[in-house]
């Protein structure tokens, strides 16, 4: 059954028009920003000597998307329901 036009729409379509908008909600641009976030919290820990500089850098390193497995990524969400512990678990596997 094909959805109704207005469902295959960005939620917000009738707001916000897309002048490049979209790509900043797809899902791999979110899952960089997390992954941002992480490499960010872990160059912070490291200069407040919470960690290892070492551990920041590899952290940091491991954090880019185009060096996880996005496949295993999406198998992770549709058995666990949680795309931060998939995204996690693929960046402590790509850090070994």
């Amino acid at each position: 059954m094909q959805k109704p036009p207005s469902m295959n729409k960005r939620f917000t379509a009738s707001r916000v028009p897309d002048s490049g908008i979209e790509v900043l909600f797809a899902t791999e641009e979110r899952w960089q920003a997390w992954l941002d976030i992480e490499s960010a919290l872990a160059l912070t820990q490291a200069d407040l000597e919470m960690i290892p500089r070492e551990a920041a850098d590899a952290i940091t390193a491991a954090c880019r998307i185009e060096r996880l497995d996005l496949g295993r990524i999406r198998e992770g969400i549709a058995r666990d329901q949680s795309s931060i512990d998939a995204i996690d678990r693929r960046t402590q596997s790509s850090r070994r």
